[in-house]
C-alpha cells in the first residue's frame, strides 16, 4: 500500500509541473498577425480600403474605374504656324469669322471626318467656336480621341446681278422760251471712236438714249444735231467712270441760217 501511495504523489507533482510549464507556452491557435504587432496594422489597413472600395463601387463596375481628373488636363491643343483664318464651316464656302494667330493656342473640340480641318474652341471670341484649315497645325494631345463632327452644308451664295458698265444719257432740248423742239438727233462719242446717234427728242423736246456699254474709264461726249439749230452748249464732255452711269444733259436751241457747229452723227 504505501508503495502505490508513493506512485500517486509523483504522477499528481508531475502533473502540476505540465500546468505550470503550459502557463509559459505561447498560444499555438493565435495567428501569426496577433504575434507581430506590425503585420497586425498592414491586414487592418488592407481590410479598410477593401471595404470603402466595396462601399463606393457603382453599379455595373467591373473593378476598374479611370482616374477623375481635370478635363483640361487632356484636352486636345492647337497652334498654328501661319496666321490661319477660322470659318463657320470647313473650307472656303463658309463664312469667314475671324484670325487664329501664330501667337495663339485653342482647344480642339472636334474634327472633320477627312481629318483636314478642327473645330476649335476660338480663343478670341465671337465666335466661341470655329474650324481652321489643318495644313498648318501644330496639335498636342491624342487627336483620335476627339470627335467627328459634321456641320450642315454652307447656305448657298446668293449671285447678285450686275449691270454691265456703260451709260444712259437724257434731257430736253428746248427754245429760250422753254418750247421743246422735236426731231433732234442727239450724238454720243467716247474716246477716239466716231460719234453716232443714240436718241431723237420727242414732241416735247425729250430724249432717253438706250443703255451703252462704256468699256471702263473714257471721256464722253454728248451733242445735239440739227441743221436748222445750233445749241448751247455745243456739246457735254465729262468723264465716265467704271460702272453704271445716268447722265442728264439739256441743250438750248436757236436757230441758224448757217446751220450746226458740231458735225452729224447719222
Amino acid at each position: 500500500m504505501r508503495g502505490g501511495t508513493q506512485v500517486r504523489i509523483a504522477l499528481s507533482l508531475a502533473s502540476l509541473l505540465i500546468l505550470i510549464l503550459a502557463c509559459d507556452l505561447p498560444d499555438l491557435s493565435a495567428s501569426d498577425d496577433e504575434l507581430d504587432p506590425a503585420a497586425t496594422m498592414t491586414k487592418q489597413a488592407l481590410e479598410t480600403e477593401v471595404a470603402y472600395a466595396k462601399e463606393s463601387a457603382q453599379p455595373g463596375d467591373q473593378g476598374t474605374s479611370s482616374p477623375t481628373a481635370n478635363p483640361q488636363a487632356y484636352a486636345v491643343q492647337v497652334s498654328v504656324s501661319v496666321d490661319t483664318t477660322c470659318r463657320s464651316g470647313p473650307g472656303e464656302a463658309y463664312e469667314n469669322l475671324g484670325m487664329l494667330l501664330v501667337s495663339d493656342t485653342a482647344e480642339v473640340i472636334a474634327r472633320s471626318e477627312d481629318g483636314m480641318f478642327f473645330y476649335i474652341q476660338f480663343p478670341h471670341a465671337p465666335p466661341d467656336n470655329c474650324w481652321i484649315w489643318a495644313q498648318y497645325a501644330q496639335v498636342e494631345g491624342e487627336l483620335r480621341e476627339v470627335a467627328v463632327y459634321t456641320p450642315p452644308p454652307p447656305p448657298v451664295a446668293t449671285i447678285t446681278p450686275t449691270v454691265e458698265t456703260g451709260l444712259m444719257v437724257q434731257g430736253y432740248v428746248r427754245l429760250e422760251d422753254g418750247t421743246g423742239v422735236a426731231g433732234v438727233t442727239i450724238c454720243r462719242s467716247f474716246a477716239s471712236y466716231a460719234g453716232e446717234p443714240v436718241a431723237t427728242t420727242d414732241a416735247e423736246g425729250y430724249f432717253q438714249a438706250e443703255f451703252s456699254y462704256i468699256p471702263g474709264d473714257e471721256m464722253i461726249t454728248v451733242w445735239a444735231y440739227d441743221e436748222g439749230y445750233i445749241f448751247d452748249p455745243e456739246s457735254h464732255f465729262w468723264r465716265h467712270y467704271f460702272g453704271y452711269e445716268l447722265a442728264t444733259r439739256d441743250f438750248i436751241a436757236e436757230s441758224s441760217p448757217t446751220g450746226p457747229s458740231m458735225p452729224d452723227c447719222r
